[in-house]
């Protein structure tokens, strides 16, 4: 395997380690109540959409920001359902979406959850670890998992090699960044569209082989999980398409959304969402975006349903959240029903194009907590044509080897389909780390 290195920092959208430099507050945890609105701080907007059916029981928040959590250390990041970043007088906390404050606003950046190991990351500098270890438990009595302290991260990233033209799939760590060819089985995760980065292949330097490219730069594409390119044109950054119709790109230090020939479908007009470099992807079909500091919610065929007209405005796929001149009030928009499952989480058995002889999985792989796993038998680990020994044999995975698990069948445990060297097969889970 060999070892790369990259010119640039990635975006948090594609790699983000759990830090442990810092912890929150410096009190012990105690319920925050929500301050009063004053006539200084009041937000004057419009009245919420016509469409838009309240959320009934719902309390009106105070907060001058909000926006859903994310759960890193995955590729792609993903709204932690039913729970929300929260902002007032510049300090963050958590919110369930009944309205119910779980940690008070007291952090310097947005909280979110890993997907390591579910926990919590809400950083602040300035608390020991005994007032750390409160708020944990306070987490725990609430029936939330704990606040996480600390750990490496990891992730992968996309990129188009500009001499050789290829694509590749390059998971990095702290250490080093290992490259793997794309898949049909990585569009049942990602689907057939991919944010990704023209790089380029650079002998010397010191190292053997290493690619270089600037995520801060012009060299952000979008690719085919084919390896192909979906047009020539580059952006500063991309985003995500997953199954929907519009993905962002942004040029010039605005975003628009294109469809899924590269086309732009809005102007070039949108701000920054979700911190510095990046814009929401769509869920459920609409998107949350920010024009002129104002916000509103774009629809698959990029109308804004919902005019950018407003002081705040979040959208995780059911709930919208708007605030208006008295604060932020919770909604329910059109028929998406809460997401329990998020793109990106695990594979998509119904795009699944196995042999007719070949027997399908009934029960996707979560990829949550640990998308690849290795394979351990020394002598190999043999590729079945169904989950059994009694199978034809198809091939043999050498030790060592990374392979994405697809999904189990609920009448043969013990085995997963996997894609490798060009096939489906499956394989024995008892010679997998990680699984």
């Amino acid at each position: 395997m060999k070892i790369h290195r990259f010119s640039a920092c990635l975006l948090v959208l594609l790699f983000c380690g759990c830090t442990a430099d810092s912890v929150a507050g410096s009190t012990a945890p105690t319920p925050s109540p929500a301050a009063a609105q004053t006539a200084e701080n009041a937000a004057v907007s419009p009245q919420a959409p016509a469409d838009a059916v309240p959320v009934s029981g719902a309390p009106v928040r105070p907060y001058d920001e909000m926006q859903f959590c994310r759960i890193v250390d995955t590729v792609p990041d993903r709204p932690s359902g039913g729970y929300w970043a929260v902002s007032q007088d510049g300090k963050w906390g958590l919110m369930r979406n009944n309205g119910a404050e779980l940690l008070p606003c007291q952090a310097d950046a947005p909280p979110y959850r890993c997907a390591i190991n579910q926990q919590w990351h809400w950083e602040v500098t300035g608390m020991d670890w005994d007032i750390f270890d409160q708020y944990s438990a306070q987490m725990v009595r609430a029936g939330e998992q704990p606040l996480c302290g600390g750990h490496g991260g990891n992730s992968l990233v996309f990129l188009w090699e500009n001499t050789r033209r290829q694509a590749l799939e390059c998971g990095l760590s702290e250490a080093s960044c290992l490259e793997y060819p794309l898949s049909p089985a990585d569009a049942l995760v990602y689907g057939d569209i991919l944010p990704a980065y023209r790089a380029d292949y650079v002998d010397g330097n010191g190292d053997p082989d290493y690619y270089s490219f600037d995520s801060q730069g012009n060299d952000a594409i979008f690719l085919r999980i084919d390896g192909t390119l979906l047009t020539d044109d580059s952006y500063q950054s991309v985003g995500w398409f997953f199954d929907e119709a519009l993905a962002p790109a942004k040029r010039d230090g605005k975003w628009a959304y294109l469809d899924r020939t590269g086309q732009p479908v809005t102007d070039f007009v949108y701000d920054d969402a979700m911190g510095e470099n990046q814009a929401n992807p769509f869920y459920s079909g609409y998107a949350a975006v920010c024009r002129d500091g104002r916000w509103g919610l774009l629809d698959s065929t990029g109308a804004e349903c919902i005019p950018c007209e407003y002081d705040g405005l979040c959208w995780d796929g059911a709930y919208l959240w708007i605030r208006l001149e008295d604060g932020w009030h919770c909604y329910r928009w059109g028929s998406a029903e809460p997401l329990t499952e998020w793109p990106g989480d695990h594979a998509d058995l119904s795009k699944l194009n196995l042999p007719a002889e070949m027997p399908a999985p009934d029960t996707p792989r979560s990829v949550g907590q640990i998308r690849y796993c290795y394979t351990t038998a020394q002598s190999g680990l043999i590729l079945r044509s169904g989950p059994g020994t009694n199978y034809e044999r198809l091939d043999l995975l050498p030790e060592n080897t990374r392979i994405l698990p697809i999904g189990t069948l609920s009448t043969a445990p013990g085995w997963v389909l996997t894609w490798y060297n060009g096939q489906y097969g499956w394989i024995s889970t008892d010679y997998l780390f990680s699984f």
